[in-house]
């Protein structure tokens, strides 16, 4: 059975070869990896290319600006055509074995997370550490493929991920797998990252909703904008 691997990635040159490695050599190999770059302006799309020369499972969607997740997430499920899928964040990496496990843990009909910990830097070399308790990483999640259910681009950044599982677990059960198979790395650039900086430096500017808003680019631009003053 062949699994596809579904992959959003915006200006990723840094971390992009460490999430491709760890979905390149699972142990489940009957995979197709694909990937839709929403607008970089770096070099993502040139190392993606680099793999697609040596790895056929590799496929590559770019879109010609930054939209959001949401809408690249959405252009990943229109151009999946297997039963079952895995999310994969472009700045975290799975365990070798995360899809061959949670194949075994689902039993076709049900929304399967993998337990997960945070990659925090530490004297310049990536460190595990625990997971924060009670919380599931989105992009550790194995689930069937259904094209009814879409993502709101209309919320942007910051809630359209966890509205879309919840009308997901509407239609399919969840399970928890109790092994790490996820690692997610913390980094001043994930988007949750420049909004708490945009709270903490310019809390009055926004109402609570605004900042939930913003998307990755908006937020690093209003930021930016505002330290400019």
């Amino acid at each position: 059975m062949k699994i596809s691997v579904l992959m959003p990635v915006y200006n990723r040159e840094q971390f992009i070869k460490f999430a491709i490695d760890s979905i390149l050599n699972q142990s489940y190999s009957n995979i197709e990896l694909i990937i839709y770059d929403d607008g970089s302006t770096d070099n993502t799309v040139k190392i993606i290319k680099s793999y697609q020369k040596i790895d056929k499972r590799v496929k590559l969607l770019v879109g010609d600006k930054n939209r959001g997740v949401g809408y690249a997430r959405n252009q990943l499920l229109k151009a999946c055509n297997t039963k079952f899928a895995i999310w994969q964040d472009s700045d975290d990496v799975s365990s070798p074995n995360r899809i061959q496990i949670q194949i075994r843990k689902s039993d076709g009909g049900s929304l399967v997370f993998a337990n997960w910990k945070w990659l925090h830097k530490h004297l310049g070399k990536w460190k595990q550490r625990e997971k924060e308790k009670g919380a599931n990483a989105f992009a550790s999640l194995f689930f069937p493929v259904d094209k009814e259910i879409l993502f709101d681009i209309n919320k942007i950044s910051g809630g359209e991920d966890w509205d879309w599982i919840k009308r997901m677990q509407k239609k399919y059960n969840t399970i928890i797998t109790p092994k790490v198979l996820y690692f997610v790395r913390f980094h001043h650039d994930r988007i949750g990252s420049w909004k708490r900086k945009l709270r903490k430096e310019f809390g009055g500017v926004f109402t609570a909703k605004e900042l939930k808003n913003l998307s990755y680019a908006e937020a690093i631009a209003k930021y930016k904008e505002l330290k400019r003053g």
